[in-house]
């Protein structure tokens, strides 16, 4: 694979290549070394495509997977509640226990929805995201 594009959240990318250019080097690499060419394997059922060879976005995101954890980059996922009212979600957003979120917001008769945050991959302070 290759990169086709690059989002430098606050300036991210600047910070990588003067303070950690050995973290980018890792992210080109694993990057570069990705066959995409084994991912064209989904048919698509699709009306207007029935038929067509795609490329298979979870054989992608696992090829991914595989050549960054091999660096020692992991991914890192917040699972938490919120409702309907702003104030009881600022209020229990960052206790870590799960139940007591929900406990919380049951208890004043909100509805409870479970969600999370989810970064592809990290290492020492550095997150990249994969978008195709």
């Amino acid at each position: 694979m290759r990169i086709a594009n690059i989002y430098s959240h606050l300036n991210g990318l600047e910070f990588l290549l003067v303070r950690k250019p050995e973290l980018w080097r890792e992210i080109q690499k694993a990057i570069k070394n990705v066959d995409a060419s084994s991912a064209f394997e989904k048919i698509s059922r699709e009306k207007t495509m029935k038929g067509k060879t795609l490329y298979s976005p979870a054989k992608l995101n696992k090829l991914f997977r595989d050549e960054f954890f091999s660096y020692g980059w992991h991914e890192v996922r917040h699972d938490y509640f919120v409702n309907e009212d702003l104030d009881t979600t600022r209020e229990i957003i960052n206790l870590r226990d799960n139940d007591e979120q929900r406990k919380i917001i049951l208890s004043r008769g909100f509805e409870a929805f479970r969600t999370y945050n989810q970064i592809d991959f990290v290492k020492d302070k550095a997150a990249v995201e994969v978008q195709f």
